[in-house]
């Protein structure tokens, strides 16, 4: 049975982007911006037991890493990934996903301190990294999900999808007033299904998967 798929965000997650800060004022106190250089990316050490509990979520779950780079800075986008290659290997680097929608992406959790960049409308748990005192540290977090997760039979359907799908069943079976055959109830079946399936495709766009060379399509809307 495939693992589910667990995101982490990079800053204040998974490195220690606070105390590289102090750090690089201490050596450098006139410079204003310490992220506009890429060494100051690739030096910051990983979060108080990241690297430990990473091993113990990977018997679980297919692990990501998902981070929302400076926009204009050439030297995060670079140093995050020199960071991930040298902290974590070069298998990890087709597990970096850099992206400011953090909600178009699914998983068991997403495990991130912010949520301005989409991260309420991910299809999962989010778990805010820091903002509460059972989840400031990466045991407490391993703890809350070893103790909460349940692996799931079967796909999940998102949120903002069943809202949709009420609706719909709602306004289909009020066009039934009377008995009708069973051609005509199969047609109905089988339109439903229709409907669902492109819902389905605009709530998740294939994600590329490049350790593999093609496009992913979420097993809940793959057609055999």
């Amino acid at each position: 049975m495939a693992k589910e798929r667990l995101h982490i965000d990079m800053d204040h997650c998974a490195v220690d982007f606070e105390k590289g800060k102090r750090e690089w004022l201490q050596r450098f106190p006139n410079e204003a911006i310490p992220h506009a250089h890429m060494e100051y990316w690739i030096n910051l050490e990983p979060m108080p037991g990241f690297l430990k509990h990473l091993s113990e979520l990977e018997k679980d779950f297919d692990v990501y890493l998902l981070t929302a780079p400076s926009l204009r800075n050439r030297a995060c986008w670079t140093g995050k990934a020199i960071w991930v290659f040298n902290n974590l290997g070069p298998e990890y680097l087709p597990k970096l996903i850099t992206s400011y929608d953090k909600g178009q992406y699914s998983g068991a959790y997403l495990i991130d301190d912010g949520d301005q960049n989409g991260q309420v409308r991910y299809n999962g748990e989010h778990i805010q990294f820091g903002h509460s005192e059972g989840l400031s540290t990466w045991e407490g977090v391993v703890k809350y999900i070893q103790e909460n997760y349940k692996p799931k039979r079967k796909a999940s359907i998102p949120k903002h999808f069943k809202k949709d799908a009420e609706s719909y069943i709602e306004e289909r079976v009020n066009q039934v007033e009377e008995i009708i055959s069973q051609d005509e109830l199969e047609d109905l079946v089988n339109d439903g299904i229709r409907w669902a399936l492109k819902k389905m495709k605009q709530s998740y766009p294939t994600e590329e998967r490049v350790d593999r060379g093609h496009s992913y399509t979420p097993p809940f809307y793959r057609q055999e």
